[in-house]
Parts: structure tokens; C-alpha cells; sequence
């Protein structure tokens, strides 16, 4: 469960801020598109975008810069269980997501929301759909439900069908700068008590560029440290005449 005292508000990270203040705008403003199309690289922080648009659509008591973080509706986001949100994904990683998941969407698209007056469908990745599934959804997005906000999450839109791209608005993701990532990084593994050598912190930015979330993953995961050796010996080895020869 999530606390009531917890601070539960959703944002995105820090090099978002251009297009999230828009769109907070045209929340705020009653002019958001229907149907959002939601996209960005991998490692720089799509699915947290997409994420905070659904906590701000379904907040209770939603602030200019987002949802509030402690309302009833963002308690129970959090916790997993808010009735009018519905997270479309593969049931295993790299798999389709197929016709009976879309026709199970398109009900929950089409009914009545449980607690506000709006409802979210977020479909992530975009792209793992068939193309018997895009066409099932085509209906969703040409007559969408009063109340009903379509979010699809993808690093990859031009492979979604035309027909589905027209009908949404495309929110284009950009990658942080080198100097973003790397204080966004510092910053994060300074608070973790991770104290990273300079040497080590660039070596991860090396290895993910301008993709800091990823450059973290690396950090944290069982591999990370296997990997950097590997990045330290191929870059030494490169430097050593002999081994050029």
C-alpha cells in the first residue's frame, strides 16, 4: 500500500521541462489533444513522461506543475490500483501485444470512469502491436470516449502505421545534453551515497551516451562492473602500441 502522508507526484526528469510545461499548459487550459503520442529514446526517460501525464490527468487537485502527490486518485496511482487508469504492455518483454489485449482496452476506453471524470489507456511500446491490433484500436482514436486520454509510449514512431500516427499528437522526447546527463547522474548517485570517481562516471556516459537513465541501470546492475572493466581494457588496449601491432 502508499502511505497517506507519502509525497506521490509524478514528473518528468529535469530536460522534459519545455514540452511538460506545455503540456501542463493545455491540461490546465482544456485543449489536450485526445490522443498523445509519446515519444523518445531509450534511456532518456519516455515512460516517466507518460507516467506523469496520467497522474496529472486523473489527480484529484492537480497543481500548475502537475498532479498533487496526495490525493486520493495519486494514492491510489501509485499503489498500482486506480480504476480509470489501464497500462496496455506486453505480457513478457519483446512480445506482441495482440488483438484480445486491444479489444479489453477499447471496453475500458469506452466505459464509464470510477472516480473522476477522466480515464487514461497508456499502450507501452507502441510498437509491439500487431497489425491486427492497430487496426482494432483505429476505432478508439477516431472516436474517442468523452473523458477518455490515449497515451502511447514509443522509441520508435515511425514504425507505427500512418493511420494511427495522424490521429495523435506527437510529443518528440529530446535527449539531455552531455553536461545535463552527467551533473543528473552525479546528483543521483550522490544521494545514494555513491560517491563516482570521475574517471568512473564518465566511462558510464561513455558507454550510454546522452542516455543517463541507462547509464544508471549499468551502474546499479549485476553486470556494471564487468562491463566498465571490459570498456577499461579495450580502451587501454587500444592506447598500447604493442597491441596495435
Amino acid at each position: 500500500g502508499v502511505s497517506g502522508g507519502e509525497d506521490l507526484r509524478a514528473r518528468p526528469y529535469p530536460w522534459h521541462d519545455g514540452p511538460w510545461t506545455r503540456l501542463c499548459r493545455n491540461v490546465h487550459g482544456g485543449q489536450l489533444h485526445h490522443a498523445l503520442l509519446i515519444e523518445g529514446a531509450p534511456g532518456t526517460g519516455r515512460g516517466a513522461f507518460a507516467d506523469a501525464v496520467a497522474a496529472l490527468l486523473l489527480c484529484g487537485d492537480p497543481e500548475r506543475g502537475g498532479n498533487c502527490g496526495h490525493c486520493r486518485a495519486c494514492q491510489l496511482r501509485a499503489a498500482g490500483s486506480h480504476g480509470d487508469l489501464l497500462r496496455v504492455e506486453p505480457e513478457d518483454a519483446g512480445k506482441a501485444i495482440g488483438i484480445d489485449a486491444i479489444r479489453s482496452a477499447i471496453a475500458f476506453a469506452n466505459g464509464t470512469s470510477t472516480l473522476g471524470e477522466r480515464k487514461v489507456l497508456l499502450v507501452a511500446p507502441a510498437q509491439a502491436l500487431t497489425l491486427a491490433a492497430f487496426n482494432a484500436f483505429l476505432k478508439c482514436l477516431e472516436e474517442p470516449a468523452p473523458g477518455t486520454f490515449v497515451l502511447l509510449v514509443t522509441a520508435r514512431g515511425h514504425r507505427l502505421p500512418p493511420t494511427i500516427r495522424s490521429r495523435c499528437q506527437r510529443v518528440a522526447l529530446a535527449e539531455p545534453g552531455e553536461g545535463e546527463a552527467r551533473a543528473w547522474l552525479r546528483q543521483v548517485l550522490a544521494e545514494e551515497g555513491d560517491a563516482v570517481a570521475d574517471e568512473r562516471l564518465e566511462a558510464l556516459l561513455r558507454l550510454a551516451p546522452r542516455r543517463p537513465l541507462e547509464a544508471l541501470r549499468l551502474c546499479r546492475g549485476p553486470d556494471g562492473e564487468a562491463v566498465l572493466a571490459c570498456d577499461a581494457m579495450l580502451r587501454g588496449g587500444a592506447s598500447s602500441p604493442a597491441q596495435r601491432l
